[in-house]
């Protein structure tokens, strides 16, 4: 009898074992990360640090999120969000004047670097002090109708010029190799946090002439974009991710060491540049948010009057971009 009552309990045990089980099972089921596959617009670097931070410290999990970052294709990252490749991903205010008249279905959701850091990289010795100078000087272009507008209009507003002819195609991969090659090019786009950083660790001469001392180019590049229908059909997951993000490059403000030590973890192909990544944090470290009221935060005035600039600038921009256009502090934590 007392064999037939252990069986009996051992056999109620079990069944609530298994309820229990399954109950879990589903749980899990219902309840496991949601995933993200957010698109690169490079090659890992130090723009990129808070994104890495929130998944190495578990921020994006704590939101329930599953993270994955991917490169971009051909077309580009822009392309890659509006196609759904990926939910997020990285894109520039230059080159988002052109999403509304070709429809590409993204939005910015959040500003990495909330001040212009990026300006024309001139090697030095070639007898050019200041931008008037460049005239008659090779420009390495990426080829963008925006990204030409720009040089050729900051150019003009400092008293030179950069026509057609001296625009080089020329990607520029390495800014030491192409500097001190003296048949490569006079002047290249760059960043103050990567290669103006670069050169200044490597002991070579140039000059760099930033954007952000004229006002109306102090825009917003780069930003974090997300898939318009992703935004619409998901709000909640957009709001964890855009929360874990800002938690991340919160992180990187407050602790630029430690966060580039995750960035090199997370990519280790960036040790070898141990040097650079310690100095563009120490850097970004205070340009991340700057004045902004949060980190992300995107001024519309600061936006709109960019985008009005480019209309006058870029032939290929046919009709008005509206008021707004583009972005939006919607899912930005409180």
């Amino acid at each position: 009898m007392k064999h037939k009552k252990l069986l009996c309990i051992l056999l109620l045990v079990t069944l609530a074992m298994s309820s229990l089980f399954a109950l879990v099972a589903c749980d899990n089921k219902n309840g496991k990360p949601e995933k993200i596959t957010f698109v690169l617009d490079w090659t890992p670097n130090t723009n990129h640090t808070g994104l890495y931070v929130a998944k190495h410290l578990g921020y994006y999990a704590d939101e329930g999120l599953e993270v994955s970052f991917i490169q971009p294709g051909m077309d580009g990252c822009s392309v890659d969000v509006s196609t759904g490749v990926g939910q997020f991903g990285i894109d520039f205010q230059e080159q988002m004047i052109f999403n509304e008249q070709s429809s590409i279905n993204v939005t910015a959701v959040a500003a990495v670097v909330q001040r212009n850091t990026s300006g024309i990289l001139v090697k030095g010795g070639i007898g050019i002090e200041t931008l008037a100078d460049i005239t008659g000087h090779s420009y390495a272009t990426w080829g963008m109708p925006g990204e030409q507008a720009i040089v050729k209009y900051f150019a003009e507003l400092c008293g030179g010029s950069v026509n057609d002819s001296d625009m080089v195609p020329n990607t520029v991969a390495n800014i030491i190799a192409e500097f001190q090659n003296p048949q490569g090019v006079d002047s290249v786009w760059s960043y103050e946090a990567w290669d103006v950083i670069r050169l200044e660790l490597a002991g070579i001469d140039h000059k760099f002439f930033k954007m952000s001392d004229i006002e109306v180019l102090d825009y917003y590049t780069p930003v974090i974009i997300a898939n318009n229908d992703y935004l619409k059909k998901y709000p909640e997951y957009a709001r964890k991710f855009v929360k874990a993000t800002a938690a991340g490059y919160k992180y990187a403000i407050e602790h630029p060491a430690e966060a580039a030590e995750i960035l090199m973890k997370e990519n280790p192909e960036l040790r070898e540049d141990e040097a650079l990544i310690l100095a563009s944090m120490n850097f970004l470290k205070s340009e991340y948010q700057a004045d902004a009221p949060k980190w992300g935060y995107i001024d519309q005035t600061r936006w709109d009057n960019f985008f009005a600039l480019m209309s006058s600038l870029v032939d290929e921009i046919t009709t008005p971009i509206s008021k707004g256009y583009g972005f939006t502090n919607e899912f930005l934590p409180a």
